[in-house]
């Protein structure tokens, strides 16, 4: 006598394209990853890098920037400001954006604008934190040169203007020859 029948199957079909989709995305990240000319990186809480761009585990090990010609930052000499920062962003869940000085271990200073993010797990707890890292010694020298663009100019248009009204001031005051009241009157004016 049969009671009942069981009958297991797999739709393997199904499970085959599930497996491409993902695969396919894991391919794509990956591409991403070695592409994209940005030094970004994913540690842990123990300062373990996980994963991240193509040149970013040089720079997070060895302080190399590839980007920036090779730069290769001094590590030790910021490792308690990256400490303070990443306790900043694990202590208060946000997201810290800053431009800091980093020395290169031939003792120049270079300016590099840091993004800082935490990553969560699915109990919304911090398991980690995502950092951008980008030289931005190109804009600090742009923006010192159109500060002095600016002042040079400013100074030489007061130049300009001071020899101007001195001038209307003696032509004003009759010093190159006698001036009516109505165009005294124009030159204060002026």
């Amino acid at each position: 006598v049969i009671n009942g029948f069981l009958s297991v199957s797999k739709n393997f079909d199904r499970d085959n394209k599930t497996q491409r989709k993902l695969i396919e995305k894991f391919r794509l990240v990956n591409s991403f990853l070695e592409n994209i000319p940005i030094l970004a990186y994913i540690k842990d809480l123990h300062n373990n890098f996980i994963v991240g761009t193509k040149y970013s585990k040089e720079f997070f090990q060895c302080g190399i920037d590839y980007y920036a010609g090779n730069i290769k930052i001094d590590l030790s000499d910021s490792a308690s400001l990256i400490e303070e920062e990443d306790k900043y962003v694990i202590k208060n869940k946000k997201v810290l954006i800053k431009e800091k000085i980093l020395k290169s271990i031939d003792g120049n200073d270079h300016w590099y604008k840091i993004y800082k993010s935490p990553v969560y797990d699915e109990q919304k707890g911090i398991s980690g934190i995502m950092t951008l890292v980008q030289n931005i010694d190109e804009d600090k020298k742009l923006e010192v040169q159109k500060e002095l663009f600016l002042a040079t100019m400013t100074h030489d248009l007061k130049n300009l203007l001071h020899a101007q009204i001195s001038s209307l001031q003696l032509l004003s005051k009759g010093k190159f020859g006698t001036v009516s009241e109505k165009q005294k009157e124009i030159l204060d004016m002026i």
